[in-house]
């Protein structure tokens, strides 16, 4: 009986060879995979799955609700004394 894969790690000296590993790994089934690097490597979010848009929306939203609430707070000049 083989034993379960926890984790592995590689280091890549290239960008594209990331992205092609990225790639072959999602292709295999994994899922739960992460992939750091001391610089923007573009597709490599895309190569594993990874949906940007929810992050957007929720970063908007979180901007919009932050931003009234503020208004909320802000004084009232307007109120007699």
């Amino acid at each position: 009986m083989s034993q379960p894969i926890y984790a592995i790690v590689a280091e890549f000296g290239d960008p594209d060879d990331l992205l092609v590993a990225a790639e072959k790994v999602y292709a295999e089934g994994y899922r739960k995979v992460e992939a750091y690097s001391p610089f923007p490597v573009h597709g490599v979010a895309e190569a594993l799955g990874n949906d940007c848009s929810k992050t957007r929306w929720t970063c908007f939203l979180s901007g919009v609700a932050g931003g009234l609430g503020g208004y909320q707070l802000a004084p009232d000049d307007t109120r007699s004394v």
